[in-house]
């Protein structure tokens, strides 16, 4: 039996940008592929666990400096990975959906 897929609750855009993933002391050099106000797909050969919490360092557009915050391992597949965003700030979140909306149009 496959199980059925539930509908995305965020809207998704392609968002392409450097981003560094900490992982406990390790400073992991990856890339985002797309980005909704859920979480982002990180391209990475780096063996994430699911589950696992960890920091993303990222500029965010129309912020003036890189940001960092928590999130959690979604899910995983080679060079891959879905995070979910764990503490966005109000302006953090702020600067995502002005992305969304820009990358919408």
């Amino acid at each position: 039996m496959v199980a059925a897929r539930t509908p995305r609750v965020h809207q998704r855009i392609e968002w392409i940008a450097p981003i560094r993933l900490i992982v406990g002391d390790e400073i992991i050099v990856a890339e985002t592929r797309n980005a909704s106000a859920g979480g982002l797909l990180v391209a990475t050969t780096a063996p994430i666990r699911f589950g696992t919490e960890l920091d993303v360092v990222l500029q965010l557009p129309g912020q003036p400096t890189e940001t960092t915050t928590r999130v959690v391992v979604r899910w995983t597949q080679p060079g891959m990975l879905g995070v979910q965003f764990v503490g966005l700030r109000a302006i953090e979140l702020r600067a995502l959906h002005q992305l969304l909306r820009r990358g919408s149009r």
